[in-house]
């Protein structure tokens, strides 16, 4: 039908002016509100015709020019390429504010407390919405590049991409071939040295800096004026594409080969996958590029050298908040997928929801590339869980029109997102893995069982053929937490075996301090000032930096500490200046000094292990009930951080002991004191109770031992109770000292009566010799029940731990500013989440305080109070009986 032009360019106009619309500043009448209250006050169903009415807007407004191109009525080309801008205008207009409304908060607080679930049920539908959006406006740019007004199929012809990765220019197989020096790891990907830096232990070496300084971007620029920007992209079309050969060439070797770039007058190299996600991948956050930051490009220099290295099977990152981890590992994956034939790539995160959100992100930088840049795809290119790039579907005209074109020229790799679940990706094989938020895993998944499952399809055999990327910040210890920190004990570089040359986990750990990567302190140079810059300095934000990241951080560190231990420990989580802090639990309703405890456990971090105790077992030197030695052994199940020696010349207090008949009693009564939690295999079923047992030296005991030090820790589960309770004999055997047993089970109190060596054991504290019951009398030991004896046990731990772990605040009992002496941090850490509750699942709290208890007997036994006699001169009253008449004195 003829004469429609007028009638179907309003009809465009109205669309293109619904797909402007803001409803978020429009929906609410007279008085503006922002978005976050209108979020909260929609339902859900509202929410997803709204959003469906953005997409179905950008959908028709296409649909109906391409209708309008293909009829008798078609505009002329000048206006069909105003229309497609001004679509795309509207449909960018559209994206901006459905990005604004995903990022917004939700205020639980003040939300009522049944709109909560539509407020949360909104976000999926716009992030929904965003993809759908930006998808079909990809395509109308690419239509507006290329000059190819052809709304209806997608025309497939292999490029770039895929002679790229065919290696018909700078193949891939050229680069790193030299990748070693001695422990070094060269990351010039045609093996040139210069500088070397050590990032974490990892020591890598640099590219040479080039000679010709050509080859440095902003080399001839003002040192002032050299800083990172994005290089400037011609506009290329496929109708001139062929007159920019040589520029997209250039751009696929800096992919692989890195940059050079003047910054501040320093020569700085960036990695090919650098430098592909700082010029090509958006982020969908805020729709820009990434920003040059060195603590990101100390990151990519870690993540290549995990790369290159043959003996490594990826990185392990500890994040803090905002370091970019998820987007640069992204970016790194999304570099090589696009450029790599036969190739599989996936990821998964602590939930389903996180997973598809990462595969969002890369999904969204995808889309943005340029279209000379994107290999072709096999499917919908807004695919919500996975892109193929192969073959196009055969009910595309492309496919039918280029039979002559193989199979194997297409890339034939994929990149995809799992639900969280042990077993995913167990069976295929990987190329390159993003395993986000790892140390947030909860039951019934297992990141340590997921890692177990995941390294055979990286490195079948041994060899490493695919690369994994963990990280995370810290999750509560008893929901991943502990795991995480069983990888990164498992990933330090400095523990590699030397004969397989790897470490535990196959990866290589790194972490970065936050105070290095602040946006607040970092310059337009990327450099992030951790101390007060000496000259006035502007931060990116164009605001002065009048002060170091640090001295900000513990600024606020002290803040949190006057709001409460709990506010102050989740700042150092939230923002970690070291590993420890990173480390720390998430805070619960610790019973003890938390802050108390992280300072000793990190103090104690900080000092080698045998400097603070030695590993071992103790024997009898001459057979059974003969003298006991003790041997140190790395697998040894004792801690041992004081004993009677000749160093100290305490050795004459060692095998103290007094034989009478076949019994033992011990001699050295006011020197040790021990507690223990005992088990048995019978009782606990195997479930993974340990035993308890802590020796602690009395306030100033006898022979010149120190006073008031745990000196003895062990907390294991040999595979034969006999074993544990022979343990427990030789041990207070050696220090000739007494030890308190928990009396709830029997089984070790038994032993030690049938060994001889009732007279070890301790009687209850809280009875008096003669009330104790014939069962009391004939074991000993203590019974841990009633409300009065286990708040006295928890209180004592209390005090001691106010008194003498961590830095000391009060002189009254060690000098201010002292640091504590508690050298057993799987004890700290016991103490740290004991919960009164569930108190048999914390056998070293329960042992230590025990010791402890034992330490201070006069506590139970009370205080005699001499009786008050009775005045008889109050009863009976006096008199004076001289005289005839007596006179009463009193």
């Amino acid at each position: 039908m003829r004469g429609l032009s007028n009638e179907i360019g309003s009809a465009l106009n109205t669309i293109i002016e619904g797909l402007n619309y803001d409803f978020f500043a429009g929906e609410v009448g007279s008085e503006e509100q922002d978005i976050a209250t209108i979020l909260q006050n929609l339902d859900s169903e509202k929410m997803k015709i709204i959003m469906e009415s953005k997409v179905s807007s950008f959908t028709s407004a296409k649909n109906m020019l391409d209708r309008w191109m293909n009829s008798p009525n078609a505009p002329s080309k000048d206006l069909i390429l105003d229309y497609i801008s001004r679509i795309v205008e509207a449909g960018d207009n559209a994206l901006e504010v459905l990005r604004g409304a995903l990022a917004t908060d939700i205020n639980y607080n003040e939300l009522d407390a049944n709109k909560h679930n539509s407020a949360i049920k909104a976000k999926p539908f716009i992030l929904e919405a965003i993809f759908d959006l930006d998808g079909s406006l990809t395509e109308l740019r690419d239509k507006i590049q290329s000059n190819d007004l052809n709304l209806s199929d997608r025309e497939f012809k292999l490029g770039y991409p895929e002679r790229f990765a065919k290696g018909e220019f700078y193949p891939a197989s050229d680069y790193h071939k030299d990748v070693l020096k001695g422990n070094s790891v060269k990351i010039c990907p045609k093996g040139t040295e210069g500088k070397k830096i050590k990032l974490y232990d990892l020591p890598i070496i640099l590219p040479r800096v080039p000679r010709d300084k050509s080859k440095i971007l902003f080399s001839d620029l003002p040192k002032k004026e050299q800083y990172w920007r994005r290089p400037v992209m011609p506009k290329i079309t496929t109708s001139n594409i062929e007159s920019f050969d040589a520029f997209i060439k250039e751009e696929f070797r800096r992919r692989r080969e890195g940059i050079w770039f003047m910054n501040n007058g320093k020569p700085t190299y960036i990695t090919g996958n650098h430098y592909f996600a700082l010029t090509h991948c958006k982020m969908l956050d805020d729709g820009g590029f990434m920003q040059f930051r060195y603590a990101q490009l100390n990151m990519f220099y870690h993540a290549e050298a995990c790369i290159v290295d043959k003996r490594c099977l990826g990185q392990l990152f500890g994040k803090s908040r905002r370091t970019g981890f998820t987007y640069v590992v992204l970016f790194i994956l999304l570099n090589w997928a696009t450029s790599q034939r036969n190739g599989k790539f996936g990821m998964m995160s602590k939930t389903g929801t996180d997973g598809g959100e990462a595969f969002s992100k890369i999904a969204y930088a995808f889309l943005n590339l340029p279209f000379w840049m994107r290999p072709i795809v096999q499917g919908k290119l807004d695919s919500p869980s996975e892109f193929f790039f192969g073959a196009p579907m055969d009910n595309s005209k492309a496919a039918k029109k280029k039979k002559d074109v193989n199979i194997d020229d297409y890339l034939n790799t994929s990149i995809d997102w799992r639900n969280t679940k042990n077993g995913s990706y167990d069976s295929i094989k990987l190329n390159g893995y993003l395993f986000d938020e790892c140390g947030k895993i909860e039951k019934p998944n297992d990141a340590i069982v997921h890692m177990g499952m995941i390294t055979p399809t990286l490195m079948p055999s041994g060899k490493v053929v695919g690369k994994l990327f963990a990280g995370s910040t810290m999750g509560a210890h008893a929901k991943g937490g502990e795991n995480f920190i069983e990888l990164i004990n498992g990933s330090k570089v400095l523990d590699r075996d030397p004969k397989t040359k790897k470490t535990a986990t196959g990866l290589y750990f790194y972490f970065l301090p936050a105070q290095e990567n602040m946006e607040e302190f970092t310059d337009i140079y990327g450099y992030c000032h951790t101390k007060k810059p000496r000259t006035k300095t502007l931060n990116i934000l164009g605001e002065p930096i009048t002060m170091g990241s640090i001295e900000y951080l513990i600024a606020i560190e002290e803040q949190k500490k006057t709001q409460g231990d709990k506010a102050y420990n989740e700042q150092l989580r939230t923002y970690p200046r070291t590993i420890e802090h990173m480390m720390r639990d998430e805070s619960n309703e610790c019973v003890f000094n938390m802050n108390k405890l992280y300072q000793q456990i990190e103090y104690n971090d900080s000092i080698p292990v045998e400097k603070r105790y030695t590993t071992g077992n103790f024997e009898w030197t001459n057979g059974l009930d003969s003298d006991v030695e003790f041997f140190p052994n790395p697998n040894g199940r004792f801690n041992i951080s004081w004993m009677p020696s000749v160093a100290d010349g305490t050795r004459l207090l060692a095998n103290n002991v007094k034989q009478v008949g076949d019994k033992f009693y011990p001699l050295n009564k006011n020197l040790v004191k021990f507690g223990n939690d005992p088990f048995s295999l019978k009782s606990t079923h195997g479930k993974g109770s340990k035993a308890g047992f802590h020796g602690v030296t009395v306030m100033f005991p006898e022979g010149g031992a120190p006073s008031n030090k745990f000196c003895v820790e062990y907390i294991a589960r040999p595979s034969d109770e006999t074993i544990f309770f022979e343990d427990v004999i030789k041990c207070i055997r050696f220090y000739g000292s007494p030890i308190l047993v928990e009396s709830n089970r029997i089984d070790l109190l038994r032993h030690m009566r049938n060994r001889g060596y009732r007279g070890f054991a301790l009687n209850r504290l809280d009875r008096a010799p003669n009330k104790l019951t014939d069962n009391e009398k004939e074991y000993g030991g203590q019974v841990m029940s009633g409300k009065d004896m286990l708040d006295s046990h928890m209180n004592t731990i209390g005090a001691w731990v106010e008194k003498y772990v961590g830095v000391s605040t009060n002189p009254e009992f060690r000098p201010l500013g002292e640091m504590g002496d508690m050298p057993f941090n799987e004890t700290l850490k016991d103490w740290l989440k004991f919960n009164p509750d569930k108190r048999t699942n914390f056998d070293a709290t329960i042992s230590s305080g025990l010791a402890l208890m034992a330490c201070q007997t006069q506590k139970y036994k009370g205080v005699k109070t001499k009786k008050k006699g009775v005045n008889i001169n109050r009863i009976f009253a006096k008199y004076d009986s001289r005289g005839v008449v007596s006179k009463k004195i009193i």
